[in-house]
């Protein structure tokens, strides 16, 4: 994925180049000062972290530093029966596969990680 975003960057003119830098790193320990980034990118990999990786995105933007993130959002059945939720987060998480926030499960997440002024922007298939 690095290259691929590399010769993407590369081929194009709108990037600055200047100051870029892109790492492969866990997001559970990123290897990066607190306050430090300006800007971090999440490419459809949110619902694969534990919780508590959003606050290390909060800790390493610098105040004012830009995250952006695309995920996987809980739709259909979730949404209407909410103590179904839950539930079936547990089942998932035992079960090895990938946890799936509804809209408010995210905006409480990066509330609570102390991300805010965030733009939500849901995109539906269709």
């Amino acid at each position: 994925m690095l290259k691929q975003s590399y010769d993407y960057i590369k081929q194009e003119e709108n990037i600055s180049k200047e100051n870029l830098i892109l790492v492969r790193a866990d997001i559970a320990q990123l290897p990066f000062a607190s306050s430090s980034i300006d800007v971090v990118h999440d490419g459809v990999a949110l619902h694969c972290w534990p919780s508590p990786s959003a606050a290390e995105i909060s800790r390493i933007l610098r105040p004012g530093g830009v995250f952006v993130a695309t995920t996987f959002i809980v739709d259909g059945l979730y949404s209407f029966i909410p103590f179904l939720s839950p539930i079936c987060q547990n089942i998932q998480q035992f079960s090895g596969m990938h946890i799936y926030l509804s809209e408010s499960e995210l905006r409480d997440l990066f509330t609570t990680c102390g991300l805010v002024a965030y733009i939500f922007h849901v995109r539906r298939r269709g």
